[in-house]
């Protein structure tokens, strides 16, 4: 048996030759990890799935991800769709009853902080996205439909962000890793 010595390094420690090979293998790993954004891609279904059933809507078929925007809902409301200021008091009253405040014009209406359907951010991106659309006078349905490009486009940046030298150092500040002397892991 032999016994092996060798010294420890947080990241902090290491020289910047052995920081920058640690950043470009975890830039390496992030990008070939086809499960990256899955947890993303979750809270953001979930989200749907929650304002959806709020709004009395069914969610059918969908697929969603990254530079994937294919997306179809289907509306239990009768022969319904309606637009204008019909589709945002409506949409309205869904959102004060998850304790978004009312807004003294429909332009001024503030998706911050709420998170009122899960609990998470993402309800915020897709309420925003949906009522956006319906200011701008599309139908319910195609403001749902719209919503799908924002999260794409949402999950598009965090995976940029993510798979980026900004990124990895972001997270790098609060790794606990350890590294050998030349910046491999350990």
């Amino acid at each position: 048996m032999k016994t092996i010595q060798t010294e420890l390094f947080s990241y902090k420690e290491l020289s910047d030759e052995a920081k920058e090979k640690v950043v470009e293998v975890l830039i390496k790993e992030r990008e070939n990890d086809s499960c990256a954004l899955d947890y993303a891609i979750d809270e953001f279904m979930d989200s749907v799935r929650s304002i959806c059933r709020e709004c009395n809507f069914r969610l059918g078929d969908y697929s969603i991800g990254t530079y994937s925007q294919n997306w179809k809902l289907k509306v239990i409301m009768g022969n319904e769709d309606p637009k204008g200021n019909k589709a945002l008091a409506w949409f309205l009253r869904v959102l004060i009853d998850k304790g978004y405040e009312r807004p003294k014009r429909f332009s001024e209406m503030k998706f911050t902080g709420v998170c009122g359907f899960t609990g998470v951010h993402t309800d915020e991106i897709v309420c925003e996205s949906i009522w956006k659309s319906l200011l701008e006078g599309d139908r319910v349905s195609k403001a749902f439909d719209s919503s799908a490009y924002t999260i794409c486009k949402n999950l598009e940046e965090q995976y940029e962000y993510d798979t980026s030298k900004e990124g990895i150092l972001e997270n790098l500040d609060i790794d606990e890793e350890v590294y050998m002397e030349d910046g491999a892991k350990f």
